[in-house]
């Protein structure tokens, strides 16, 4: 039996946990990976904060290419890294009125924690309004839950004859939105 670099295998999988760990509770730290398309450079940022483990590692034996990469590592750098050292379970609504415009600005995440926090300002404003806007600028995440307050809020404002428009979609959100089919379903600007 040939153990030769198994504990080299050891010690890189420990040094990949510890890196997580990182990413999720130093909001600083996780910043610095924000963006990044190229793999190895995730790897020198990585080295030059301490950590040892190689693309190789990463790739988990050959399994995974660089686009696959790119993505795991923004994917996972913004939510599970700067979301999470925020706070998880916080959304912040700030609600404004213009000549009968009723603006939500959401900050955070619109999630399962938080979506009936949302809920319960978004129905009733369709009572008194003559238009909603949900300015979606600052909103880092979108569960399922989340979607289903803004399909709750499409129906009633169809129901109640007010438009209701979100703007200011970050890629991130709209490829969500994308994906499940809610871009055809809500009026996006």
């Amino acid at each position: 039996m040939n153990l030769m670099g198994y504990g080299k295998k050891i010690r890189s999988g420990v040094d990949l946990i510890a890196f997580g760990k990182r990413i999720r509770s130093d909001k600083e730290f996780a910043s610095q990976f924000l963006g990044i398309t190229d793999p190895e450079q995730f790897i020198e940022i990585a080295h030059a904060n301490g950590y040892t483990f190689t693309m190789d590692d990463i790739r988990f034996g050959g399994q995974l290419n660089d686009k696959e990469i790119v993505s795991l590592i923004n994917y996972n750098t913004l939510i599970d890294g700067v979301v999470r050292a925020i706070d998880e379970d916080s959304l912040s609504v700030e609600t404004s009125e213009e000549d009968g415009n009723i603006t939500f600005i959401l900050s955070g995440r619109l999630g399962a924690k938080t979506h009936k926090q949302f809920e319960k300002v978004l129905i009733p404003s369709f009572d008194d309004a003559d238009s909603v806007t949900l300015d979606v600028e600052n909103l880092v995440y979108l569960s399922s839950m989340g979607l289903r307050v803004l399909l709750i809020g499409q129906k009633t404002a169809n129901l109640k004859g007010v438009p209701m428009t979100i703007c200011n979609v970050s890629d991130e959100i709209m490829e969500i939105l994308q994906m499940t089919g809610f871009a055809d379903i809500l009026n996006i600007e």
